[in-house]
């Protein structure tokens, strides 16, 4: 049964046992967002806060935060069977039988009862404001160095200025002042097209802002649409009811008419102002961009409305059961351009765009790449940062199988594709400039290579250096006079004591000659190596046969690179397929935390190594090793990063405390 309201939603929620209420007063900055983070990765329930310091207005977080949340929002339990019968719509084959012909009259029906409805005013319009003040709207500041409070789960209206088409999405927005705010038009989508082109005419665009509706206008919203395909009519679909609409009070846009708030305003042409910080959902801080400002007119409300927000930070959270969501309703449509895929996974700790896993049975030779060119060619896929394409024997759902079978199955040379000055999302931490960056595909459909090798991480990084105080381990309780002896100067006289390892039992002439040019032990080599390098390696683990990762607190630029590099160098890591090296705030001994880490911080062109790589003939190819490393790290400008590293989202030490000791007030 569809809902008609939000409030019919919440009624929904408590009846389930799915919807909690904080009963008292909380600050809309910074507490509300600490209590919902933790409720939400603790995989809690939808929480509506009754009492916000500085409003009349209570304030919903965490609505869709769970599948079930999702699936009782839609009024579906099936979200592939939705994309199916979307995809059955599309599909142009000839009616060949009495059977088909009756199926899609009745898919005929269907369609006719999704397409919007006027009504006269809706409740949206029990109060107009004509001096409206969206200082009155309990909207958070979510993180600690977030610019200031957002609107975060804004559903923003447009319409081309010339061909009248409509655009309903999801675009945050910097609360400024009473009237004004900034709008993230992120370039690639469909509302920023519509500015761009007012622009160029030189006339404001007229927006309309809802605030809180039926969650299947929201989720439609939010969902990545075809240009041309009405977010209205698609809530209508997923509903199977027309949705109500009515007319805005000062600019010429329909909004839900059951809607909580409206604000109704104008963009200006060629006006812009910083935006930003802003804590987003691949987990760090968006920085500070100029953005359109939009100038609020008018405010329309129910007696009573309810301020719905969203909290995205650093994942697992709310955001991520939508993107599943999204994930299996769109993956029959992608089917439809490539009937060859059996399998799609965008893990949510990866922020979906930045790791695509496809399955499919392969046919021909370069089948694999025109399943990547097919999925960078889709829409939002564009925006897609890695693919990696396994058989179907391999569970996409899995990301660890599919890395395994990257590590045993990829042959760089003919397996890989790396693209430059490719679009990616404006989020995006570690392309080197905003909205522009590279892109990497891994066929690891073929045949096993090389069998795996388990990597013996303690014994690399013994050899390398020591966790603690970048001392070796044999220097660990020794006396002060002793620490900063190398291990190959103890028990010497205090005339060899600055005697480097190789120039030990030589004679002079042999003191210039390098290490490469004599039969060193690894010992010796790791010595050497921890001198030339100085990181502090933190931690070391193999989470998978063949892959050795490392978290390092990085004191200079480029250091990522030159610890592989030495670690490629130790007798050690021979069988050692791929090597990733992680900031330390990465607790590597987490799967989910590693997936997170790595995919958001490694743009492909400039932060994948590979061993042995070398031009052939002069042609623009070349010719690669077999072991790779991938340089995760926080990039500067010395190392291509030509923007400032976002700073990793964290409640900070004074939230922390509050919510803590207040556990128990809020009910839980």
């Amino acid at each position: 049964m569809p809902h008609k309201t939000l409030g019919n939603y919440l009624e929904l929620l408590e009846s389930r046992g799915l919807l909690h209420r904080v009963k008292c007063q909380v600050d809309p900055v910074l507490e509300i967002a600490a209590i919902t983070d933790r409720i939400s990765k603790a995989n809690g329930s939808a929480l509506f806060f009754e009492n916000v310091k500085g409003s009349a207005y209570p304030v919903l977080t965490n609505a869709l935060g769970s599948f079930e949340r999702i699936q009782l929002a839609l009024g579906r339990d099936d979200m592939e069977a939705v994309g199916i019968e979307l995809a059955s719509f599309l599909n142009p084959k000839a009616i060949s039988s009495m059977d088909e012909a009756a199926k899609s009259i009745r898919l005929l029906k269907g369609l006719l009862s999704f397409p919007p409805r006027h009504v006269g005013n809706g409740s949206v319009q029990q109060v107009v404001d004509m001096e409206p003040d969206m200082l009155d709207i309990p909207s958070l500041k979510c993180w600690p160095k977030d610019g200031g409070r957002f609107l975060t789960l804004p559903l923003v209206i447009t319409k081309d200025p010339q061909t009248g088409q409509r655009n309903v999405g999801v675009y945050r927005m910097q609360i400024y002042g009473s009237r004004t705010a900034g709008i993230h038009w992120h370039v690639h989508k469909h509302g920023a097209a519509h500015f761009r082109r007012a622009e160029q005419m030189g006339v404001p665009l007229e927006v309309a802002v809802v605030l809180g509706c039926d969650p299947s206008i929201a989720f439609s919203a939010i969902c990545p649409l075809p240009e041309g395909f009405d977010e209205f009519m698609f809530a209508g679909f997923l509903r199977g009811r027309g949705i109500r609409l009515t007319r805005c009070k000062t600019v010429d846009l329909d909004v839900p008419a059951d809607s909580e708030f409206v604000l109704e305003g104008v963009v200006n042409p060629g006006e812009r102002k910083i935006e930003g910080p802003f804590g987003d959902h691949l987990g760090h801080y968006s920085l500070e961009e100029p953005f359109p400002v939009f100038h609020l007119k008018a405010l329309t409300r129910r007696k009573k409305p309810v301020y719905w927000a969203s909290v995205v930070g650093r994942p697992p959270m709310e955001d991520g059961h939508i993107g599943k969501a999204i994930e299996k309703i769109f993956t029959p449509l992608i089917r439809f351009n490539l009937p060859e895929l059996t399998a799609l996974n965008m893990p949510l700790e990866t922020g979906f765009h930045n790791l695509v896993i496809a399955s499919f049975n392969p046919s021909h030779p370069g089948h694999a790449k025109k399943v990547m060119c097919g999925l960078w060619g889709m829409g939002m896929m564009s925006l897609a940062k890695c693919i990696i394409t396994v058989r179907p024997d391999v569970d996409t759902n899995n990301p660890r199988a599919a890395l395994e079978a990257v590590l045993s199955r990829t042959d760089l040379n003919q397996d890989m594709v790396i693209m430059q000055d490719a679009p990616v999302d404006t989020l995006d931490v570690s392309s080197p400039v905003l909205n522009l960056g590279s892109k990497l595909g891994l066929d690891a459909t073929g045949p096993e290579l090389k069998p795996l090798e388990a990597v013996e991480t303690s014994a690399i990084l013994e050899k390398f250096t020591s966790i603690e105080n970048n001392i070796t381990p044999s220097e660990k309780n020794t006396t002060s006079s002793e620490k900063n002896i190398t291990p190959s100067e103890k028990n010497t006289t205090s005339s060899e004591k600055n005697i480097t390892p190789c120039e030990k039992n030589t004679t002079s002439s042999e003191k210039n000659i390098t290490p490469s040019e004599k039969n060193i032990t690894p010992s010796e080599k790791s010595i050497t190596l921890r001198e030339k390098n100085n990181p502090t390696i933190t931690e070391g683990s193999s989470p998978i046969k063949g892959l050795l990762v490392v978290s390092i607190n990085k004191k200079s630029p480029s250091q990522g690179r030159e610890l592989i590099r030495s670690l490629w160098e130790l007798e050690e890591t021979k069988g050692v397929r791929a090597i990733v090296v992680l900031d330390d705030d990465v607790n590597i001994a987490d799967n989910s935390q590693l997936l997170w880490a790595i995919f958001n911080r490694f743009d492909p062109a400039r932060d994948l190594m590979i061993e042995n790589a070398v031009p052939v003939d002069g042609r623009p190819l070349m010719k690669f090793g077999w072991r790779f490393g991938i340089d995760a790290t926080s990039k500067s400008p010395e190392e291509g990063y030509m923007r400032k590293w976002p700073g990793t989202i964290e409640i900070n030490e004074d939230t922390a405390k509050l919510v803590d000791s207040r556990w128990s007030e809020y009910g839980f």
